[in-house]
């Protein structure tokens, strides 16, 4: 075969890859970090022994690092098996705990949502409609930003949750959550108790920590999902933050059994996953705004 034709041939084969939005390659770091979780240190953290506790001590290391790369606190960070579950138990556990609280109430519940959620939100909010829940679809403008004005028309005392995404993940259009969480404020201010709880504000900001900041303070979120497989971390493991309104019972256990994540989320913690997605998670927001520059060429 002619050189020419090789060459032609080769670069050919060569595959190019554009789809981080769903998932991106686990860096080195982050391979080197899980590795001695998959062999030599493979305790149950559940467990009481020593190889446990070996266990135990890498992922409240990798909490403590996610909770400080979003200003959160220590057992404000629950990890899950991915963000579309993190997204389920945001959305039903808060539906679940309204109820709950609310015995009493006739009124439909009520969940306010974008246009353009990922489908773990869209799909788990029509699903909630089974369980008399009203489900309200706010549009978005030409360029995928949420309808604030119409979103701030149907706040009422129904409402239990606002979830709007951070980012994108299919046309990359930032959401004003900043702007969303004083909408709500605002309105609680107007009903007259500016302290209740309701409505929450849950964000699924899987794609976001590698581009810009996640600060929940900054955000005002109640709820936020992340995801380790967007930011160059394993797949497998995601994570809620909730924010102060656990300990008041506004969010509960979807899984149950064995009390793990604070009493959130049973089930044995992926030891390697979760300190993979902690290392992954530091590089995120260390190199966020040099990503950010980089994809906006």
């Amino acid at each position: 075969m002619p050189e020419r034709q090789l060459k032609i041939r080769i670069f050919l084969m060569r595959r190019i890859y554009l789809d981080h939005a769903a998932a991106t390659p686990v860096s080195p770091a982050v391979l080197a970090a899980m590795q001695p979780y998959f062999g030599r240190k493979y305790g149950n953290p559940g467990s009481l022994h020593s190889f446990g506790q070996e266990a135990m001590a890498a992922v409240d290391a990798a909490r403590a690092k996610i909770a400080q790369a979003i200003g959160a606190e220590f057992r404000e960070v629950v990890f899950t098996a991915s963000a579309t579950e993190a997204n389920n138990l945001a959305l039903r556990s808060a539906v679940r705990q309204f109820k709950i609280k609310n015995p009493k109430l006739k009124a439909r519940p009520k969940i306010i949502i974008s246009a353009v959620e990922h489908e773990s939100v869209l799909e788990t909010a029509y699903d909630l409609e089974n369980d008399g829940v009203e489900v309200v679809e706010i549009p978005v403008d030409r360029k995928g930003v949420v309808d604030l004005k119409a979103l701030e028309k149907e706040l009422d005392a129904r409402t239990v949750l606002v979830s709007v995404m951070y980012v994108n993940n299919e046309i990359g259009s930032v959401q004003p959550i900043a702007e969303i969480s004083e909408a709500i404020k605002k309105w609680k201010r107007a009903a007259g108790n500016p302290k209740t709880a309701y409505p929450l504000l849950h964000t699924d900001a899987a794609q976001a920590p590698a581009y810009f900041n996640c600060d929940v303070a900054r955000l005002g979120a109640d709820l936020m999902t992340l995801s380790s497989q967007k930011i160059n971390g394993p797949k497998g493991v995601g994570a809620l933050y909730i924010g102060p309104i656990r300990p008041i019972g506004l969010i509960g256990p979807m899984v149950t059994g064995g009390g793990q994540e604070h009493g959130l989320r049973s089930g044995t913690e992926n030891v390697p996953g979760i300190v993979g997605f902690a290392t992954a998670m530091e590089a995120a927001r260390r190199n966020a705004a040099k990503t950010l520059s980089r994809s906006q060429r």
